[in-house]
């Protein structure tokens, strides 16, 4: 069975201010403010890709760490962002 897809959950609004994503979860009720990288990865999440492609896709532009350790970072992020209600999974092809 294929991994998941991650994209932002249906719902939910933001915005990118000088270089940052501010996010309003569905409800309304939470505003959560991302950092750079969490910003990039953010924008990323489409469901097309799962957590491997999309490591695959964005480890190239970070230097000083491994694939494993940005994979470890993503998938920590991504579990954050789902407890928070703004990010949901869809299937895998």
């Amino acid at each position: 069975m294929a991994e998941a897809a991650p994209r932002r959950a249906a719902g939910v609004s933001y915005e990118i201010i000088e270089g940052l994503a501010v996010v309003i979860d569905p409800e309304g009720r939470e505003l959560v403010t991302l950092n750079e990288v969490g910003t990039l990865v953010w924008e990323h999440l489409d469901g097309e890709r799962d957590v491997q492609a999309l490591v695959d896709e964005l480890w190239p532009g970070f230097d000083g760490v491994t694939r494993d350790e940005f994979e470890r970072d993503v998938r920590a992020y991504l579990d954050e962002l789902r407890d928070a209600g703004i990010l949901e999974a869809t299937e895998g092809d």
